[in-house]
C-alpha cells in the first residue's frame, strides 16, 4: 500500500527522461536541417515560407507550453493526493499497532486473572478441608459431652439424699441461665441473618455493575472493529480509483504524444533551454521529496522507541500487580495459619476435658483414618487440576503462536500483492519502452541501474520490516516463556507447601494415636481400680450382713443406740452429698461458661468472615466463590447455634430428671429406713 505512490513517482520520472531523449533526437534533426538550409539558396519565396513555418512553430510552441503546464499541474495534484494517501496509511498502521498492543495487554491481564482464580480456588479448598475437620472434631466433642451427661444422670440415680431446699435455688438459676443463653442465641441468629442479607444485596449490586461494564466494553470493541473495517475498505476503493484515473491519463498522454510527434520533431531546438530549467526545478522538487522521506523515516524511528518504552511500562505494571497479588496471598495464608492455631488450641482444651470412654475413642480413630483417605484423594484431585491448568496455559500459548503466524501470513500476502503490482507496472513500462527502443538504447543502461538501486532500497526496507516483525515475535515468545517459568515455580512452591502440610497432618495424627493409646491404658487402669473397689465393697457388705446376723440377739438393748447413730450418719451423709451436688452444679456452670466462650469465639469468627467478605467484594471476578463461602459459613453458624440450643434443652431435661430422681430417691430412703427399723423391732420382739 505504501509503495504504490513511489512507483507512480518513478513512472513520471521515466516519462520525463523519455522526453529528454526525444529532445536530443530533435536537436540532431535541427542540426541536419540547418546544414541543409545553408546549402539551399535563400530567396524571397524561401523567406516567406520560412516566416510561415516560424509562425506555425510559434503556434506549436505555445500549445506545447500549455500542455507542459497542464502536465506539471497534474503532477503536483497527483503528488499531493499521494502524500494524503500516505498519511492516511500511516495513521491506519498506527491504529492497527495500538489495537495489537491492546490485545497483548488484555491477554496478559487474562493470564493474571486465571492465576489469581487458581490460587483462590486452592486456598478455598484448603479452608473447606480444615472446616470439615473442625466440624468432625466438634461432633466428637458433642458425643463425648452427651456421654458425660449420661454418666452424670447415672451417678445422680445412685445417690440417696434429701436435697429439695438446696436444689430448688440451683434449678432456678440454671433455668434463668438457659433462658439467657436462648435469648443470646436468638439475637446472634438475627445478627447473622441481617449480615447475610446485606452481603447478598452488595454482591448483587456489584455483579450488575460488572455485567454493565462488560457489555459496554464489548460494544465499544465491536464498534471499533467495524469502523476499522469500513475505513480499510474506503482506502482500498480510493486507491484503486486514483490508480485507474492515473492510468487513463497516462494512456491519453501517450496517444497525444504519438499524434504530435511528427509536427514537433522539426521545431524543438529553441525549447531546449526552457526544458533544462524545468528539469532543474524538477530535481529540486525531487530533493525536497527525499528530505521529506528522510524526515518520515526519523518519525518512524521515534515511534518505534515510544513503542519499546510502552512495552517496558507494561512489563513494570505487570510486575507490580504480581507483587501485590503475592502480598495478598501471604496475608491470606497468615490468617489461615492463625485460625488453624486457634482451632488446635480448642482441640487441646477439649482433649483435656474429655479423655474418657474406650468405644468412642475407637470410633474417632476409625473416623480419622477415613479422613486420611479423603485428604489423600483431595491431594490427588488438586494435582490433577494443576496439571489440567498447565495444559490449558500451553494451549493458550499455542493459540498466541497461531495468531503470530496469521499476522506473518498477512504481512507476506501484502508483500506479494505489492510485488505483483510492481511487476505489472514494470511490464507496462517495458511495453511502452518498446516503441522507443531505437532512440533510447544508450540510456537504457542508466535506467536499469536506477531500477536496480530502487529495487535494492525496497528490498532493504522489506528486510528491515521483517527484522522488526521477528524481533516482536522473539519478544512475545520471551514473555510467554517467562510466564511459563513463573507458573512452574509457583506450582512447585505450592506442591512443596502441600507436602509440608501433609507431613504435619500425619505427625498430628500419629500424636493423636499415641494420646489415644495412653488414654486407653488409663481407662483400663481406672476400670480395674473400680472393679477392685466394687469387690472390696461386696466383701464389706457380706461381712456386715454376717455381723448383723450375729448381733440380732444384741439388738434388743442396742436399738435405741443404733437409731441415734443412724440419725448422725444420715446427717453426715446428707452434708457430704450436698457438697458433691454443689460441686457437680459448679461443674455444670463451668460447662455453660465454656458454651458462652464458644459463642464468643463464633462471634469473632463471624467478624473475621465479614472483614474477609468486605475485602473479597472489591474483586468482581471472585463473587461466585465468595457467595458459596458465605452460604457455607451461614450453614456452619446455624448448625452451631442449633447444637447449642439442643445442648441447653438437654441440660434442662437432665436437671428436671435429676429433680424427679432425687425426690423418688428421698421417698425410697425414708421408706427403707422405716422398713429397716420395723424389721429390727420385729426381730427383737421375735
Amino acid at each position: 500500500m505504501s509503495q504504490e505512490p513511489d512507483q507512480r513517482y518513478n513512472k513520471t520520472d521515466n516519462y520525463f527522461k523519455e522526453y529528454h531523449n526525444k529532445l536530443k533526437g530533435l536537436r540532431q534533426f535541427n542540426a541536419n536541417s540547418q546544414h541543409m538550409n545553408k546549402q539551399i539558396v535563400r530567396s524571397d519565396e524561401l523567406k516567406e515560407s520560412h516566416e510561415k513555418i516560424r509562425k506555425g512553430f510559434d503556434h506549436l510552441k505555445h500549445e506545447f507550453y500549455q500542455k507542459l503546464n497542464q502536465l506539471q499541474e497534474n503532477f503536483v495534484t497527483q503528488y499531493e493526493q499521494y502524500w494524503d494517501v500516505k498519511q492516511k496509511v500511516g495513521d491506519e498502521t498506527k491504529r492497527l499497532e495500538d489495537i495489537h498492543r491492546i490485545k497483548v495487554t488484555t491477554e496478559s491481564l487474562r493470564d493474571l486473572e486465571h492465576t489469581i482464580r487458581r490460587k483462590h480456588d486452592i486456598l478455598e479448598q484448603d479452608f473447606q478441608d480444615k472446616e470439615s475437620n473442625y466440624k468432625e472434631k466438634e461432633l466428637e466433642v458433642e458425643l463425648k459431652f452427651k456421654d458425660k451427661t449420661l454418666e452424670l444422670q447415672k451417678q445422680f440415680d445412685i445417690e440417696k439424699e434429701h436435697l429439695e431446699t438446696s436444689l430448688h435455688v440451683d434449678i432456678d438459676e440454671a433455668k434463668k441461665a438457659a433462658i439467657k443463653t436462648k435469648e443470646a442465641v436468638e439475637s446472634e441468629k438475627a445478627n447473622l441473618r441481617a449480615v447475610q442479607d446485606q452481603l447478598s444485596v452488595e454482591l448483587d449490586k456489584e455483579r450488575s455493575l460488572f455485567d454493565a461494564e462488560k457489555k459496554r466494553n464489548d460494544d465499544a470493541l465491536k464498534l471499533f472493529n467495524e469502523n476499522i473495517n469500513i475505513k480499510r475498505e474506503e482506502l482500498h476503493e480510493e486507491i484503486s480509483q486514483k490508480k485507474q484515473a492515473l492510468d487513463l491519463e497516462l494512456q491519453e498522454y501517450i496517444t497525444s504524444l504519438g499524434d504530435k510527434k511528427r509536427t514537433v520533431e522539426n521545431q524543438l531546438q529553441q525549447l531546449e533551454n526552457a526544458f533544462d530549467e524545468r528539469r532543474l526545478k524538477f530535481d529540486e522538487r525531487q530533493s525536497e521529496l527525499d528530505n521529506a522521506i528522510e524526515i518520515k523515516k526519523q518519525q518512524l524511528e521515534t515511534e518505534q522507541v515510544q513503542v519499546q518504552q510502552d512495552i517496558e511500562l507494561l512489563k513494570k505494571k505487570f510486575e507490580e500487580e504480581r507483587l501485590i497479588q503475592t502480598d495478598i496471598a501471604k496475608e491470606e495464608k497468615q490468617l489461615l495459619a492463625e485460625e488453624h492455631q486457634k482451632i488446635q488450641e480448642q482441640i487441646e482444651s477439649e482433649k483435656n476435658h474429655w479423655n474418657d470412654e474406650r468405644e468412642k475413642i475407637k470410633v474417632a480413630f476409625d473416623h480419622e483414618r477415613h479422613l486420611m483417605m479423603e485428604e489423600k484423594k483431595q491431594m490427588e484431585m488438586q494435582a490433577n487440576t494443576l496439571s489440567h491448568e498447565i495444559k490449558l496455559q500451553e494451549e493458550e500459548s499455542e493459540k498466541l503462536k497461531g495468531v503470530l503466524n496469521s499476522l506473518n501470513d498477512k504481512y507476506e500476502r501484502e508483500k506479494d500483492a505489492i510485488e505483483q503490482t510492481l511487476s505489472t507496472e514494470l511490464k507496462l513500462l517495458q511495453n511502452q519502452k518498446g516503441a522507443f527502443q531505437e532512440s533510447m538504447e544508450k540510456e537504457k543502461f542508466a535506467l536499469e541501474n536506477e531500477l536496480v538501486e530502487k529495487r535494492s532500497i525496497l528490498e532493504n526496507e522489506l528486510t528491515e520490516k521483517r527484522m522488526e516483525v521477528e524481533k516482536e515475535k522473539l519478544a512475545i515468545n520471551e514473555v510467554i516463556e517467562a510466564e511459563k517459568q513463573r507458573l512452574d515455580l509457583e506450582l512447585n512452591d505450592e506442591k512443596s507447601k502441600l507436602k509440608i502440610e501433609r507431613d504435619a497432618l500425619l505427625n498430628e495424627q500419629e500424636n493423636r494415636r499415641k494420646e489415644l493409646d495412653e488414654q486407653q491404658t488409663r481407662f483400663k487402669k481406672q476400670q480395674e481400680a473400680e472393679l477392685n473397689q466394687l469387690v472390696e465393697e461386696k466383701h464389706r457388705i457380706q461381712e456386715n450382713i454376717e455381723q448383723e446376723k450375729e448381733g440380732v440377739v444384741k439388738l434388743k438393748h442396742d436399738t435405741e443406740l443404733d437409731i441415734s447413730k443412724l440419725r448422725e450418719t444420715w446427717d453426715n451423709e446428707k452434708i457430704e452429698k450436698t457438697k458433691d451436688l454443689e460441686e457437680r452444679i459448679d461443674f455444670m456452670k463451668l460447662q455453660k461458661d465454656q458454651l458462652f466462650s464458644e459463642i464468643k469465639a463464633l462471634k469473632e469468627q463471624n467478624l473475621r468472615f465479614q472483614t474477609q467478605v468486605e475485602w473479597e467484594s472489591h474483586e468482581s471476578d471472585l463473587q461466585r466463590t465468595s457467595q458459596n463461602q458465605l452460604i457455607k459459613q451461614k450453614e456452619t453458624f446455624e448448625g452451631k447455634l442449633s447444637r447449642l440450643q439442643l445442648e441447653n434443652q438437654t441440660l434442662e431435661k437432665s436437671v428436671s430428671t435429676l429433680q424427679h430422681q432425687i425426690a423418688e430417691q428421698e421417698q425410697k430412703t425414708i421408706a427403707d429406713f422405716f422398713n429397716v427399723s420395723e424389721s429390727k423391732q420385729n426381730a427383737v420382739s421375735a
